[in-house]
């Protein structure tokens, strides 16, 4: 094979990834933090990138290192009843100061989801819309445990 056709097909192969990542939630806590996925990740992936939402609604990112895969989840994940088939211990660049829940994925797309947070009867759900908020790329549910004030839409929980 020529090398301008493999550079060209490695060019190819490597934008197909990155129109599709995978998303996940990852549970964060002092006590130990990992993200949950629906499936089990390519395991060239080594980082993931962390989206989430400050006070004023702006949204930040930063990368974060995982560890190897295991199907048991940290306790963070199992008290909000995570569902996954794969749970990865993440390390985080600075400590968790108290429980939280972030959406996580495994590369840039080629323009940054939207990520919305919303609250149901006794959980949040998180989900990931395309750039222009029209099509919903992925979605999971976080169990509280306790009564919240529900906000989420229709859309945000089928």
């Amino acid at each position: 094979m020529k090398p301008i056709l493999l550079l060209a097909l490695l060019t190819l192969a490597g934008t197909a990834a990155r129109a599709h990542p995978q998303f996940g939630l990852a549970a964060l806590s002092p006590d130990g933090s990992c993200a949950a996925f629906a499936t089990p990740l390519p395991p060239q992936v080594k980082r993931l990138r962390m989206t989430q939402l400050d006070t004023a609604h702006r949204r930040q990112s930063q990368w974060v290192r995982l560890g190897p895969m295991t199907d048991q989840p940290c306790p963070a994940a199992q008290a909000a009843m995570l569902e996954g088939a794969a749970y990865y211990p993440l390390q985080l660049p600075k400590a968790v100061q108290a429980l939280n829940y972030q959406v996580v994925y495994t590369d840039t797309p080629s323009s940054m989801p939207h990520v919305r947070v919303c609250s149901s009867q006794e959980g949040l759900w998180f989900s990931a819309w395309s750039a222009k908020g029209r099509n919903r790329l992925w979605h999971a549910y976080a169990y509280l445990g306790y009564d919240v004030q529900p906000n989420c839409t229709v859309e945000e929980t089928e």
